[in-house]
């Protein structure tokens, strides 16, 4: 890796990979669901669509044709913490690279005759504008309704669990303005970062990047919001019931924990996926309880979300329940088996350095660490700092924040299950074909 900083404050890394067919290039911004006002959900989201309309250099048109008549890919993405644009070309094509995003990012024209189109694309991408009717209808029997409530519920009163795609009743209503007021107030050199990955000569990328972004205004940076405050009701066991077409429960194991800038934040994950690993032993290969297990830790930037997730029958629901606090309980314990540690540590390092062998990976990776504010570049070496983990450091990170009195088991029962539903319909019948009996016999 190799980084610096232009004077105006933005930040440039490059990891150069010789012998790579193609470079990814991004620009990286603090602007993410996080940072939108409560009541314009969305608006990161549209700015981010809006940005690729037009520029004064360049047409939609044009913007839309770069990278595919070189023969690449473009694309941007909403987050919530931060929204990234990228390229994906030869390496012939990174200055152009370069120059294309810095336009399109902080110089677009964001025309609102071009407002009501991005909205409607939007719209189909979130599945219609008719989702927000369906969502009441579908939301409620899936598990994904579960993770929403429960984000709600560990970060109150803040946009930080909102769905960063936006919410479609504030969409309808988000003005051009809007748009313009969120791109002027974000978009900025001391906000962003460059982030280059391929086969590139470090010094040609800072050259680029001096020549096409050293010239913005550094505009500022924009404050981290501070941590939402603590929910205010104790850990223990919760249940959500809903109606749910389905005989299965959907359980959560949660605690809120740190953010992505704190030290512990490696032994952290780690322990989620010891965990899931234990329990994927005990709860479906030794007892057939459950068909999956998923560990899904939400790191910000100052707070963060552990989550262990299954489904399985909801006659056996206590007994799951208990192996998944037994589980916990044993590592707060300081009963961590050594050798099952380490074969966790090898699939985590395995799997990560996967994810990492595609450009487009690993610029992914890096964007979650470039932005000023956030940590060192040896805080991303997740390889390093997962090889380091002792059982003692789970153990340490399980007591301080996955004790019973920090941790939340959520349970989502159907209210309506599908076993009855076939039962009600069934009656119905039964009863109808009675009344017809009857109406005939009377005949």
């Amino acid at each position: 890796m190799w980084t610096t900083t232009l004077d105006n404050g933005l930040r440039v890394w490059v990891n150069p990979r010789p012998g790579h067919a193609s470079v990814t290039s991004s620009i990286v911004v603090r602007a993410g669901a996080r940072y939108e006002p409560r009541d314009q959900s969305g608006v990161a989201h549209l700015t981010e669509h809006l940005v690729f309309t037009g520029t004064a250099e360049r047409s939609e048109d044009e913007i839309v044709r770069f990278a595919r008549e070189r023969g690449g890919y473009r694309n941007g993405h909403t987050l919530p913490e931060r929204v990234y644009f990228h390229t994906q070309l030869g390496p012939e094509w990174t200055d152009d690279a370069i120059s294309w995003l810095a336009d399109v990012v902080f110089s677009p024209t964001l025309d609102g005759a071009k407002l009501d189109k991005e909205r409607n694309v939007v719209f189909q991408e979130k599945g219609g504008r008719e989702l927000s009717l369906l969502a009441r209808v579908r939301d409620p029997l899936s598990t994904q309704r579960l993770i929403d409530g429960i984000r709600g519920a560990y970060f109150p009163g803040s946009s930080i669990s909102m769905d960063p795609a936006g919410h479609a009743a504030s969409l309808v209503d988000l003005t051009i303005e809007d748009v313009q007021a969120f791109h002027a107030r974000h978009y900025r050199a001391a906000n962003s970062a460059l982030v280059v990955v391929g086969d590139v000569e470090p010094d040609a990328v800072l050259e680029s990047a001096e020549r096409w972004l050293g010239g913005l205004p550094a505009g500022g940076r924009v404050p981290t919001p501070p941590p939402p405050l603590a929910p205010d009701w104790p850990g223990s066991r919760a249940m959500i019931r809903a109606p749910r077409l389905s005989d299965s429960c959907s359980f959560v194991l949660g605690a809120r924990v740190m953010g992505r800038d704190d030290p512990e934040l490696w032994a952290t994950d780690l322990l989620a996926e010891y965990l899931m690993d234990q329990a994927w032993d005990d709860l479906r290969i030794e007892r057939g309880l459950v068909y999956k297990l998923v560990s899904r830790n939400w790191f910000h930037s100052n707070i963060g979300l552990f989550q262990l997730e299954t489904e399985g029958a909801c006659a056996s629901a206590e007994e799951i329940g208990a192996a998944l606090d037994a589980l916990v309980d044993r590592v707060v314990a300081g009963e961590v088996d050594a050798a099952r540690l380490e074969v966790v540590k090898r699939m985590y390092i395995g799997q990560w350095r996967i994810r990492m062998e595609p450009n487009l990976g690993r610029v992914e990776w890096l964007s979650r660490w470039a932005l000023p504010e956030g940590n060192a570049l040896a805080h991303a070496d997740g390889p390093r700092r997962i090889a380091e983990i002792t059982p003692s450091d789970l153990t340490a990170i399980a007591a301080k924040w996955l004790s019973r009195e920090r941790r939340t088991l959520w349970e989502h029962r159907p209210l309506v299950s599908r076993s009855r539903v076939a039962l009600i319909v069934v009656g119905a019948a039964l009863l109808l074909i009675l009344l017809l009996g009857r109406a005939m016999w009377r005949r």
